[in-house]
């Protein structure tokens, strides 16, 4: 799978079969904005040029308490940095992590180009 975010109704037609009836831990197309303005804010904060950023991936994930004795479910979604733009390159319905933190966090990979360009200017700082 390799969609377009931009292309708004297939995205949607994804994430509605993949969310079915489930009302908790599900993930909507603003949900894929936000991570996507996350780390465009993030990687301009860190300086990447935006050729360096093609194969940069961000992935949504969900954590439960301990104490949760259930079988979570949560709608898992992984985004791909294009020439571009961002697409979606799986969504699907995963059990949620038992961590102490309850709720959504992302999980970032930068390219290799992206992880070069980040040593090359920290070559240049002593301490």
């Amino acid at each position: 799978m390799k969609i377009n975010t931009k292309n708004v109704e297939k995205i949607e037609e994804i994430l509605n079969s993949i969310n079915g009836k489930r009302k908790e831990r599900i993930a909507e197309l603003s949900t894929i904005d936000i991570m996507i303005e996350i780390v465009n804010t993030e990687l301009a904060n860190c300086g990447i040029a935006n050729s360096n950023q093609m194969g940069t991936t961000i992935e949504l994930i969900h954590a439960v308490k301990p104490a949760y004795k259930y079988n979570a479910h949560y709608t898992y979604i992984k985004l791909e940095r294009g020439a571009f733009d961002w697409f979606m390159i799986d969504c699907s319905v995963q059990y949620a992590r038992k961590n102490s933190k309850d709720g959504r966090s992302f999980r970032m990979s930068f390219s290799d180009k992206a992880i070069e360009q980040i040593t090359n200017k920290l070559k240049n700082y002593r301490v």
